[in-house]
């Protein structure tokens, strides 16, 4: 990861099964990922690589079939400690987590929770397993994020001394606190698709 990160490429690595997998790099042609791919192999960063085409990541506003890609990839992360300002399964702040699990699953998002607010689609009624629900938690301001799971449930890093854990939106704590909802899944300028 170390040597990853040296070289520009922002990985990101989650375990899948027995396996851990690395994702790093957006690139605008597949000839560029092949060829920075290759380059890693040739300096024995990585062993295999797997390049995955924009056409994998077509987004659509009923994408069902992402929207539990993204909720998956969160729940991996059960139990994973608050760290402010983590972005790995080492841990995580709110918006670290999110900007993580949307990565890995091909959605560049803004790096903080008032950022990942100004973004996307706000969304009034319905909200979808994957849409991002955003929370004033000191003051004015956004200041807290996660992804909502559906039956009015979250998943989020929530604060230092806690783990990465599912909530409900019904808790007085987070209803009084509760701002509103985003859906990225719609917009092409998040998906690497577009890069």
């Amino acid at each position: 990861m170390d040597k990853l990160s040296q070289k520009g490429l922002d990985p990101y690595y989650y375990k899948d099964g027995n396996i851990y997998k690395v994702r790093f790099g957006n690139f605008y042609t597949q000839d560029a990922a092949i060829y920075t791919a290759e380059k890693l192999k040739e300096e024995g960063i990585i062993n295999e690589y797997l390049i995955v085409s924009p056409d994998s990541y077509k987004i659509t506003k009923n994408d069902n079939d992402l929207r539990e890609k993204i909720v998956n990839t969160a729940f991996n992360y059960l139990g994973t400690p608050y760290i402010k300002g983590g972005n790995n399964e080492d841990g995580f702040d709110c918006s670290g987590f999110v900007q993580t699990v949307f990565r890995m699953n091909g959605i560049d998002l803004p790096r903080s929770s008032l950022d990942q607010y100004k973004r996307g689609y706000s969304i009034k009624d319905d909200l979808q397993r994957g849409d991002l629900v955003f929370f004033k938690i000191n003051g004015r301001s956004i200041s807290h994020v996660g992804i909502y799971i559906g039956d009015r449930k979250f998943i989020h890093a929530p604060r230092v001394g806690q783990k990465v854990r599912v909530e409900s939106l019904e808790l007085p704590y987070y209803k009084k606190r509760y701002v509103g909802a985003k859906t990225y899944l719609n917009d092409p300028d998040f998906t690497t698709a577009s890069r």
